[in-house]
């Protein structure tokens, strides 16, 4: 891999204008941090197992406490405010998570290093003796995340009680989401160990290990998906053609699943104009006379003020994003 190639994975960074479609004004501005090489916001008996420094984000996931019993306030999955007049507001969802707190940093290690793998493409560094690393892409939250908990919580009654798998699940938002509207159980995958250790410290510090485990999943490789789920959700894992297309792949062995399909929600905020797995669904379902044949597309929805950190300069950005959401 070459540094342009680096470059590239930069430029699909959560905060990109991506086929012209960048919405509002970006507002940069600098993330006030507690960081530590050896992850010094440890405390007590919980520790980090990501190497290198760490930062805290509190996500306002824009639904309510399910708790809660005032009358509702929220911004619903279509991304619009619901209000009741004279009543009470209702208490918000907040999540922390944690993250790299210099992205920019192992995305040049990754790119640069020998038998780095890159998982868009499946090309490597040559180097014999190299342990293959993979992108750090998951190390940092994503757009798409938002609004993919926004739609488990407009599908609440498919999540109490129900096992919840997760691709990509990167550093654990939905994760925690899903376990808070009332998930029995939730399986998070990402390809990622850095991704999972992020995710693993956040759900300990939340006290859901009892709920959420993490688990290395590959979407290229030949395992088939590693548990029988009642709804399985992807989010911003689309950023590369190649990978879109695994992921139709797996979309398709959970629509011919012999138990029958499970629900799915697929989120894409970034919407590269190549990556779009459904023409090939749409194909295979036509082949087979499946039911569902003539029945996905994807729906628009906006995300609005939006801030999440941006891979090539470490700070935070606060923007408006175009995304779409294929659920079934």
């Amino acid at each position: 891999m070459i540094r342009a190639e680096a470059e590239a994975a930069a430029s699909a960074s959560p905060h990109a204008k991506l086929d012209g479609k960048g919405l509002g004004n970006r507002k940069r501005k600098a993330r006030e941090r507690s960081t530590d090489s050896s992850c010094s916001l440890d405390s007590g008996d919980i520790s980090c197992a990501f190497r290198g420094p760490i930062v805290a984000r509190v996500v306002e996931i824009g639904i309510p406490l399910l708790s809660d019993t005032s009358t509702p306030q929220f911004v619903d999955a279509h991304g619009k405010e619901e209000e009741k007049e004279g009543k009470k507001k209702q208490d918000m969802m907040s999540i922390t998570i944690y993250e790299a707190a210099r992205p920019s940093e192992l995305l040049e290690t990754w790119a640069m290093a020998p038998g780095t793998t890159n998982d868009i493409t499946g090309s490597s560094n040559s180097s014999e003796d190299a342990t293959p690393i993979h992108d750090p892409c998951g190390t940092i939250m994503w757009p798409g995340s938002i609004l993919a908990s926004r739609e488990m919580y407009a599908r609440r009654s498919e999540i109490v009680g129900k096992t919840v798998l997760i691709l990509g699940a990167g550093t654990g938002l939905e994760a925690q989401v899903a376990a808070n509207l009332g998930a029995a159980c939730v399986i998070a995958t990402d390809i990622n160990q850095q991704s999972l250790d992020l995710l693993d410290y956040g759900v300990s510090k939340a006290g859901l290990g009892d709920i959420i485990t993490s688990r290395v999943f590959d979407l290229f490789g030949e395992d088939v998906l590693p548990v029988e789920a009642d709804i399985i959700l992807a989010a911003d894992v689309m950023y590369n053609a190649e990978l879109s297309v695994e992921l139709g792949k797996r979309v398709l062995e959970l629509i011919q699943s012999k138990g029958g399909a499970p629900g799915v929600i697929v989120v894409d905020s970034q919407r590269f104009g190549d990556c779009d797995f459904l023409p090939a669904l749409e194909a295979n379902l036509v082949r087979t006379n499946h039911p569902l044949t003539g029945q996905l597309e994807w729906e628009s929805r906006i995300l609005k003020d939006v801030t999440t950190s941006a891979f090539s300069t470490d700070e935070d950005e606060t923007f408006t994003k175009s995304a779409r959401l294929l659920t079934f």
